[in-house]
């Protein structure tokens, strides 16, 4: 996909929306209405979510696409407003509407809402005087159900304008930045991510909060059952303890009744994400494990619960959705990487499911782009080629033959997880972390191969 970022001028029927939008609290009122009943409109007429190069897009001011990136930024100066001109109510109504027009073309409104020289997705998470900065400023033990919701609301358009097949790389390409920059800007305390760096203790309050809301998802408002289970993924990344909280109240069961609603290709589909977000319970599962499994052997129940056979379902479902039209998130970090995360008592039993996938599936998600963070080797390439290294890698008539672009992905991502230099920094070294560089060094035709790969040997 090639996305173009030279300015456009905002079609025709988005310049009253944006002047409603800057508008008193009636006019900001009206555009809301409007612009979700678009929504509403594109949705029930099956309205593609592919992102779709802008270029195209010229000539048809009506397209819901060229209108959702043109309010963008008008949104997010709303959402910077401080609460005395912004009450909560209509505070989480602006975000809805974020989050709902993210899902028309969540590349393009990714790289709108991350573009420098206009208020963007950071400008909002560091606006202090807002309803979302107010409540950043509390004490975590004081934080309310209605804290919890309005925190979720940021996270759920952030995974919305991640669930195109290129994932979180447009927010990179819209920001400008190198790829170290963008992540120092968002994982940093007031970024996007930025709840990541806050202490166990800041954090653990929102655990059983968020648990409740996501435990009756018929009683939140429409669009923020995706902002409760991105929040959740992100709760206990870097927090082991809040992980084993999580275990403990029952996470397991609490994420796999979400995934058993849904079909396997709704689940990787970005289609259709933001009215039905539940893959992003694949990549929240994906992080329960990774950091609740150094503090309890939790493998067996990992396979008694049926995760890895969902897991499998979606990987199969790729094929069949289309390497352009799945989610990248889902897939890369919920479908394939749990695959090669676990470790424990049931591994046996686990691998033995593992070598039921088909070799043309695991070919397919190794032979597609399909992406999270591009430069950081966050893609289906790179973590495929380490579930078929840990699956096929030992043996000397490997069906897979690597080329040097998946073992520069490998080493990537092998190198984050390890030295924890920007995001790695976040993630327990796991007794798991070397199984595919110890598979693929097995084979001696693996071997012989690995010799002539720039990079591998010294990375060894």
């Amino acid at each position: 996909m090639i996305l173009s970022f030279f300015p456009m001028a905002a079609p025709a029927a988005a310049a009253g929306l944006i002047a409603k939008l800057r508008g008193d609290e009636v006019a900001r009122e009206e555009a809301y209405a409007e612009l979700l009943r678009r929504e509403a409109e594109h949705s029930g007429a099956g309205g593609s979510t592919t992102p779709s190069p802008a270029g195209e897009l010229e000539g048809q001011p009506e397209s819901l696409a060229d209108i959702a990136v043109a309010v963008t930024a008008p949104l997010c100066e709303i959402l910077c407003k401080p609460l005395s001109e912004v009450r909560l109510g209509e505070y989480c109504r602006a975000w809805q509407v974020v989050t709902a027009l993210s899902g028309v073309d969540p590349a393009r409104v990714a790289v709108e809402g991350n573009k420098p020289g206009q208020t963007n997705l950071n400008s909002v998470w560091a606006a202090e005087g807002s309803a979302l900065g107010l409540v950043l400023a509390k004490e975590p033990a004081s934080f309310t159900i209605e804290d919890a919701l309005t925190l979720c609301w940021g996270c759920g358009a952030l995974m919305v304008q991640w669930s195109s097949s290129e994932g979180q790389n447009p927010a990179l390409v819209g920001s400008g930045l190198s790829l170290a920059e963008y992540l120092a800007g968002v994982m940093t305390d007031g970024g996007q991510l930025g709840l990541i760096t806050r202490s166990d203790e800041q954090m653990s309050p929102l655990c059983p909060l968020l648990m409740k809301l996501i435990k009756a998802p018929e009683s939140l408002p429409d669009f923020a059952f995706g902002g409760v289970l991105g929040l959740l993924a992100i709760l206990p990344i870097g927090h082991p303890s809040i992980a084993a909280k999580m275990l403990e109240l029952g996470g397991i069961d609490m994420y796999m009744d979400i995934l058993r609603r849904v079909t396997p290709a709704e689940l990787v589909t970005s289609a259709g994400f933001a009215r039905r977000p539940h893959g992003t319970a694949m990549w929240a599962m994906k992080d329960l494990i990774a950091h609740g499994q150094n503090q309890a052997d939790i493998s067996s129940e990992i396979l008694a619960c049926g995760y890895i056979d969902t897991c499998v379902a979606a990987l199969t479902a790729v094929e069949q959705v289309g390497a352009e039209h799945v989610n990248g998130c889902v897939v890369v970090c919920g479908a394939i990487w749990p695959l090669w995360l676990i470790d424990g008592v049931a591994m046996p039993q686990i691998e033995e499911k593992l070598r039921t996938i088909p070799i043309s599936v695991l070919r397919y998600a190794k032979e597609n782009r399909i992406v999270f963070l591009q430069d950081m080797g966050f893609t289906s390439g790179t973590v495929a080629t380490i579930l078929a290294a840990c699956t096929y890698g030992k043996a000397e008539d490997n069906p897979f033959r690597w080329t040097q672009e998946d073992i520069d992905g490998f080493v990537a991502l092998d190198s984050e997880l390890v030295r924890g230099e920007a995001m790695g920094v976040h993630f327990d070294l796991l007794s798991s972390r070397c199984r595919g560089l110890l598979s693929l060094c097995i084979s001696d035709a693996a071997k012989t191969m690995l010799l002539n790969c720039r990079g591998f040997i010294p990375h060894l």
